[in-house]
């Protein structure tokens, strides 16, 4: 408590006494006229016939109108003074009264000093005046009447004094509890004042806390706002970066990459035969580009799986046949060049996994490799099991083992573990932690166990799988999860690209897959999607197939794009992202029927891509005709002149783009059926993809208007018109809600 609040409760308690004491001096007031009164009844009284002395009638009237007056002029500021003079007044009346006459009745007026006394000095003090009435009167008795009567009467008077006393004392008692509860309420109310301003003093320094603690928190939202926005910033500049490096780094590599392996392998189509010395440099320059293209795919590999953007297409396949033999035979090759041996131990009767084959097949692909790399000599060995709830597969070799201090970062990003040893076995320092995500988006953990010296074995572990064909988007470092009902959506398509587009931006949900012509029913009744998406031509069909059911799932129709067969540019036929090989242009050029001597036309704004591509094309098709265009229009000027046999097409073309040169294209009836195959640096899964002009909703039993309202608001939600600027509508691209 405060000086301030300390001084508030004494002035306060100080008023509380002063009140007390105008109580007590107000009952002086009235015991003093009720004395005035008693005189003048007297006065009264010794006027009348019957008053038995006039002289000792005028003695009392005057002692009692003494001590009576002197009381009143002390009263005011000696109470106590006061009220003693009083009840000597009355003593010294008594006292005359009982010396001029003795009768026994005026021995009992000290009655009326005991009581007054107890009212106005307390039980001490009236027992100290009633004791001096009564013995004073007594002694006046015996000293002027003698004591023949007196024994009698002194001592019932006597008790009758004590009587009276007790009484008086007895009738202050709740006066006397009423005050000391009123004081003991002070005390109280003082204490629960001194806890009241405590709890202020906490609450106000509670709120001084409350409001540091707002500070911070307002403070620490903007922090967070900033770095939310810096970060969706750094998402679009590393979302902008792959995009560059796909395309902008994919071009020059290409060339790099099939100049300088032409160089190595193919010496012989230069004439002149290549001086000696310059082989190992070119064999350096060849090996370093299929790294840089290895390390460009890693980068972009990770970027989609920190963007949560890789998409899994799960389906069932065999662990054993499916992704270990096919990796041990890619690998074995180049274990057998070191003089290694590769031996596979699998597993007997394993059960089937939901799971993506080429994810899987990169994870072990990505072990096999790094121990035919840091193994010298001995063997590879691989192993498939059952394993706790799931599979293991494990890979071991006897390389030269990894230290106990460097286990911990051995999957971290970028980090190389034999940074000083030997520089030509140096990788990306990204194919452990690739392996690590894609083992966790499929529900699973890796780890390994080395003894330095002695070799290294990786471990890798997927769970049993769920009883769906599911191509899912799922966060890293999240175990797999069986998928909440109506949560999954059944995609009747038969491009698994279409799964993975579908998987990566559908949010929320898990994409189940179903080649058209399979059993709908099955598949609905066991996974319970939310919703059926096909292609519009598949509408009715998926309708009819589920309309004798007891199942009642929505269907949408959606024009969805062929991504393997290249239809991201209409009018393709196939699509090559760059770096390309020799080989992929000869499978390519072998699925057409091309007489002999065939014309081939290469459209490319780069004269080096041009110069590369007419390589391979004259490498392996010595009767090959190739013609060279630069841009768009040149093609088809090109073309004008003679149709030719195949047209591979840029898309990125200053003049004329690839896709307006396709559509000039078809629009001549001359060059309507020749064959384009798309090469490009982008991705045709991430980039510039449509859906084409028609998304409907069909259900299969007509819905009550409440539910078919909420589809239609559903569909408003999402559409954005757009109108031309002489006002004319654009078609919407949502045909209808059918019901």
């Amino acid at each position: 408590m405060n000086a301030q609040d300390q001084q508030s409760l004494s002035d306060a308690m100080e008023q509380w006494h002063r009140e007390m004491e105008d109580l007590r001096h107000s009952m002086l007031s009235r015991y003093l006229w009720a004395a005035a009164g008693l005189m003048a009844c007297w006065l009264f009284w010794i006027s009348s016939p019957y008053a038995p002395s006039v002289v000792l009638g005028w003695a009392v009237l005057a002692t009692m109108g003494a001590f009576t007056y002197l009381a009143a002029r002390l009263h005011e500021k000696h109470y106590s003074v006061s009220s003693t003079l009083l009840l000597l007044g009355c003593i010294a009346t008594q006292g005359m009264l009982v010396a001029v006459s003795p009768e026994a009745l005026y021995l009992g007026f000290g009655l009326v000093t005991v009581i007054v006394g107890s009212a106005l000095l307390g039980g001490a003090g009236s027992l100290f005046l009633g004791a001096l009435s009564l013995g004073s009167s007594v002694w006046l008795w015996q000293t002027l009447h003698g004591a023949d009567r007196l024994p009698a009467l002194v001592v019932p008077l006597g008790l009758l004094y004590v009587l009276v006393w007790g009484s008086a004392q007895i009738a202050r008692h709740p006066c006397g509890e009423a005050l000391r509860v009123a004081l003991s309420g002070w005390d109280r109310l003082r204490g629960a004042l001194d806890e009241a301003r405590e709890r202020r003093g906490e609450l106000r320094r509670m709120v001084r806390a409350l409001e540091e603690a707002t500070y911070r928190i307002e403070r620490i939202n903007n922090e967070l706002l900033l770095a939310r926005h810096q970060a969706e910033q750094a998402r679009i500049n590393k979302a902008r970066f792959a995009a560059t490096v796909s395309h902008e780094l994919r071009g020059p590599l290409n060339l790099i990459l099939g100049f300088s392996k032409l160089m190595a392998l193919s010496p012989e189509r230069y004439g002149v035969p290549l001086p000696r010395a310059y082989h190992a440099d070119v064999d350096t320059i060849y090996t370093s580009s299929q790294h840089v293209v290895s390390l460009l795919d890693d980068i972009l590999d990770l970027s989609q799986i920190e963007a949560e953007h890789m998409p899994l297409v799960r389906e069932r396949i065999d662990l054993n046949e499916d992704v270990v033999r096919e990796a041990a035979r890619t690998v074995s090759l180049l274990a057998a060049r070191k003089g290694l041996t590769l031996e596979t131990n699998l597993g007997d009767n394993l059960p089937p996994i939901f799971a993506d084959r080429t994810r899987l097949r990169q994870v072990l692909l990505n072990l096999l490799t790094n121990a035919v790399r840091f193994t010298e000599r001995g063997s590879i060995r691989v192993y498939t099991e059952r394993w706790e709830q799931g599979l293991r597969v494990s890979v071991a070799d006897t390389g030269r083992g990894i230290a106990k201090e460097k286990m911990p970062r051995l999957f971290e990003e970028f980090y190389q573990l034999h940074l000083t040893e030997q520089q030509g076995l140096q990788g990306s320092g990204l194919g452990l932690a690739i392996s690590k995500h894609l083992v966790e988006l499929h529900g699973g953990r890796i780890w390994a166990e080395s003894t330095e010296g002695e070799g290294t074995t990786f471990f890798f572990a997927l769970p049993f799988p769920e009883e769906t064909l599911v191509a899912s988007r799922a966060p890293q470092r999240r175990a797999m999860r069986q998928a909440e009902p109506h949560h999954t959506v059944l995609v009747v398509h038969d491009d698994p690209l279409v799964l993975r587009v579908l998987a990566r931006y559908l949010e929320g949900y898990q994409i189940v897959g179903l080649p058209k012509g399979k059993d709908v029913v099955a598949v609905v009744a066991e996974t319970h999607p939310r919703a059926v998406i096909t292609t519009p031509a598949q509408v009715q069909t998926v309708v009819e197939a589920v309309a004798d059911t007891a199942f009642d799932v929505p269907v949408l129709g959606c024009s969805m794009p062929d991504l393997e067969r290249g239809s991201r540019v209409d009018g393709a036929v196939a699509f090559l992202m760059k770096p390309i090989t020799q080989d992929i242009v000869h499978t390519i050029l072998s699925q057409f029927r091309i007489g002999p001597e065939p014309r081939v036309l290469v459209v490319d704004d780069d004269p080096d891509a041009v110069r590369l591509l007419e390589s391979y094309l004259g490498a392996g098709l010595s009767q090959c005709r190739v013609v060279r265009a630069y841009g768009g229009r040149q093609a088809l000027q090109a073309m004008q002149e003679e149709v030719p046999a195949v047209v591979f097409l840029d898309l990125v073309m200053p003049d004329m783009d690839g896709e307006e040169t396709i559509q000039q294209m078809r629009l001549d009836p001359r060059l309507a059926g020749v064959p384009v195959v798309i090469v490009s640096g982008h991705d045709p899964t991430t980039q510039g993809l449509t859906l084409g002009a028609q998304i409907s909703l069909t259900s299969v039993r007509p819905v009550n208007a409440a539910d078919g309202i909420r589809r239609l608001q559903a569909l408003l939600d999402v559409l954005s018109p757009d109108y031309l600027a002489d006002g004319s509508a654009l078609e919407l691209p949502v045909e209808a809600a059918q019901t």
